[in-house]
């Protein structure tokens, strides 16, 4: 972690789908990698009961004696950058992942499903009244550390996604065209909008500043992703990001040390060369899925910067 001072404000923003499966923490990681690479801080907030990118990146083995958990229950007495894991920079135990700046992590906790019950149990004495002021309050703490903050929840609205729609800039939407992704963006617009309704900082209004196409194998898929698109702005004035990515669970679990995908193609670039064999398409979607991270990073700063 860098203990110098950012120039420009921290981008704080959060991945959001209401439906879980839809890659959107397989959509984080690999944002903050190519971010990473291109010299930004980066810290990941795994705000999941599942630490699904917790669990990604250090081994579901891996066990922190202070998490998320710990800081949004009782924030009198555990501050937000004394959970912070080091995964990849300077201070990183991880010396294979070559970046310019850094990721680091705030570990994931199945206890932040009843944080709320244990934040209130310990009110008295708390520097903060509600639970959904605690992101918010930990941000504060952290300003100046880090370009950039991405929030990883869980496919639920619940008093953790609350308290971090009340703390960020921006919400990035990963979406994969199904039926059931369609139902939950409808939640997820109207619960944005009524936590915007009742927020505590009268200057802030969360948006959502766009969305991200995730698990368009099928050329079909991808037609209706691009449909979408014009859809989305025409209807909701939301824009959509360029980049439709192949990748699914499947496929980055193929990824051995279970790496960011930039940075496993960095190591062993042979894996995209053609083969004459029935894995053919893995290395012709990896190569895809590389190049669209980096289109997504570099889109990403443009839409959030100054937000």
């Amino acid at each position: 972690m860098s203990s110098t001072t950012s120039v420009n404000p921290m981008i704080v923003e959060a991945l959001i789908n209401l439906k879980g499966g839809v890659g959107k923490t397989t959509t984080t990681i690999n944002l903050a990698f190519e971010l990473a690479r291109m010299g930004k801080r980066v810290l990941i907030g795994d705000f999941d009961t599942q630490e699904n990118a917790t669990d990604y990146l250090f081994g579901a083995d891996c066990h922190f004696p202070l998490t998320l958990y710990n800081f949004m229950a009782d924030p009198r007495n555990v501050a937000l950058r004394d959970i912070i894991q080091p995964y990849a920079g300077p201070n990183a135990k991880r010396t294979s992942l070559q970046v310019s700046g850094c990721i680091d992590v705030l570990p994931g906790d199945a206890g932040l499903g009843f944080v709320a019950e244990e934040f209130y149990r310990n009110r008295v004495g708390q520097p903060i009244e509600f639970v959904h002021h605690s992101v918010r309050y930990g941000i504060e703490q952290i300003r100046g550390l880090y370009d950039i903050f991405l929030a990883d929840p869980g496919p639920s609205w619940n008093a953790v996604t609350d308290a971090i729609v009340h703390a960020i800039s921006g919400v990035v939407v990963p979406f994969t065209p199904e039926p059931m992704v369609f139902n939950s963006m409808k939640h997820l617009l109207k619960a944005i909008s009524s936590s915007n309704a009742r927020t505590f900082r009268q200057d802030h209004q969360t948006m959502i500043h766009g969305i991200v196409y995730t698990k368009c194998v099928s050329a079909g898929q991808r037609k209706i992703a691009g449909g979408l698109k014009s859809a989305f702005l025409q209807e909701l004035h939301i824009q959509s990001f360029t980049p439709i990515f192949n990748f699914t669970d499947v496929l980055m679990n193929l990824v051995p040390a279970r790496l960011p995908l930039g940075a496993y193609l960095t190591e062993h670039p042979e894996v995209i060369k053609p083969k004459a064999s029935s894995n053919d398409m893995i290395g012709t979607f990896y190569q895809s899925d590389a190049d669209d991270c980096k289109r997504f990073a570099e889109e990403f700063l443009q839409v959030t910067q100054g937000h």
